[in-house]
């Protein structure tokens, strides 16, 4: 995981690291194929690791049995240990490391990631309109007929980046914030471009939203809970930092049930 760990801290970082993050997957994921092709040499070596960790817990590495008649897993062929292990262990998750991040990191959503150069705090750092339309360029070419008048694109993005390096407003740092800055007349295109990016799920993941926080809301084995409640609660959980008004919420749930409890006239 070592090979990883740098590209998924920048990948929950915030939309100004996400363009070099995004840049850095294609770095990381030749690296992991050129590890794949060299998986003797490089499995020796940790293999070495993993026993001298082992002899420091007293466990000797040996092949697992096999039966004739293998029904969960098939029988990895391996004589000794070392060979067992990297057949059955290491090949599979390195595959399965490089299939998983061509599925994640598709065309399409490195083409989204790339409009983020629009937002201004971005698009200062860049300096030159020439270097924002290239970056742009993949995702102008897929959402071409979706750009209310694409050919005029070059005229807005110099106007766009003139615009914020001479303003004295605070730089947006997100595209939502940046869509409610950016007049709909004066830059159709990006404006459309904004929109897009802001409907798409790409930027990035700071809001802890996976399935191991569920252990914290219920108890699978003899909790019954409906799909609304937990719904709620779940939202609850990931927008902890909002600021609830208790009272409102009491008196609304007052309105809504009055029979179930008298704090309010059900007249």
């Amino acid at each position: 995981m070592g090979y990883t760990v740098g590209l998924s801290r920048k990948l929950q970082g915030r939309s100004q690291d996400i363009i070099s993050a995004y840049m850095s997957v294609q770095s990381v994921l030749s690296l992991l194929v050129e590890v794949r092709e060299n998986v003797d040499c490089k499995f020796l070596a940790w293999y070495e690791e993993a026993v001298v960790m082992g002899k420091e817990h007293d466990i000797v590495p040996s092949v697992p049995r096999t039966c004739s008649r293998q029904r969960n897993h098939c029988n990895v062929p391996g004589e000794t240990p070392d060979v067992y292990f990297r057949r059955a262990l290491c090949i599979p998750y390195i595959d399965e490391l490089i299939s998983g991040i061509n599925d994640r990191f598709s065309s399409l959503s490195k083409t989204a990631v790339m409009a983020l150069v629009l937002i201004p705090e971005m698009t200062i750092e860049k300096q030159h309109a020439h270097v924002i339309l290239e970056n742009i360029k993949p995702f102008l070419d897929f959402y071409h007929s979706d750009l209310p008048s694409p050919f005029g694109i070059s005229s807005e993005v110099d106007r766009w980046l003139h615009f914020w390096k001479h303003t004295t407003d605070t730089l947006p740092k997100s595209a939502a914030e940046t869509i409610k800055k950016c007049n709909k007349l004066d830059y159709p295109n990006i404006y459309a471009i904004l929109k897009i990016v802001c409907t798409m799920s790409v930027t990035s993941c700071e809001c802890e939203r996976s399935n191991g926080e569920l252990g914290l809301l219920k108890t699978f084995l003899r909790a019954t809970m409906g799909q609304d409640r937990l719904n709620g609660l779940a939202l609850m959980h990931v927008h902890y930092n909002l600021e609830l008004e208790l009272d409102v919420i009491v008196d609304m749930f007052a309105r809504r049930h009055p029979r179930k409890m008298k704090l309010e006239s059900s007249l």
